[in-house]
């Protein structure tokens, strides 16, 4: 499953939108590559093999998005530099994402914790839509646990 997302996540950085992109550019990627991030060596067809399009459809659908993000903000904030005080530093934000609605035609709201002069993102909900990122604070915080937070910006 590691493999799966890995590739997955390089298919989408290098432009791919949708599964059939993903599976197209997965393909694509060069043995030593595919190597690198723990493809199986597949001894009929003398290559290092990667998921089909249907594979990776299910995995990615199959997927808990809020504890895959709660789970890549935890090694992020492991990696993440501190101030001298050994503090993390994190930066609130909420923004109205463009051209994403709900079922009941209002608008999608996400609330970010994110490392302060990074911005890298190590915690993020769902804002609902009848109410505010204020009313938010202490879900996004649970998300950031592991660390001690001293200042907000």
């Amino acid at each position: 499953m590691v493999f799966l997302l890995a590739v997955s996540l390089v298919a989408v950085l290098a432009g791919a939108s949708n599964f059939r992109q993903i599976a197209d550019q997965v393909a694509d990627l060069p043995q030593s590559l595919l190597w690198r991030l723990g493809a199986k060596w597949c001894y009929f067809r003398c290559v290092f093999g990667w998921p089909s399009e249907r594979t990776i459809r299910r995995v990615l659908e199959s997927i808990d998005a809020a504890e895959l993000g709660l789970v890549a903000g935890a090694w992020l904030r492991e990696r993440a530099r501190r101030d001298a005080d050994g503090v993390l530093v994190l930066a609130l934000d909420g923004k109205v994402l463009r051209g994403a609605w709900t079922d009941g035609n209002d608008q999608f709201t996400l609330f970010s914790a994110m490392i302060h002069g990074v911005g890298v993102r190590v915690a993020q909900v769902a804002v609902p839509a009848d109410t505010n990122e204020i009313t938010q604070v202490a879900t996004l915080l649970a998300g950031c646990r592991n660390g001690r937070v001293s200042r907000w910006w």
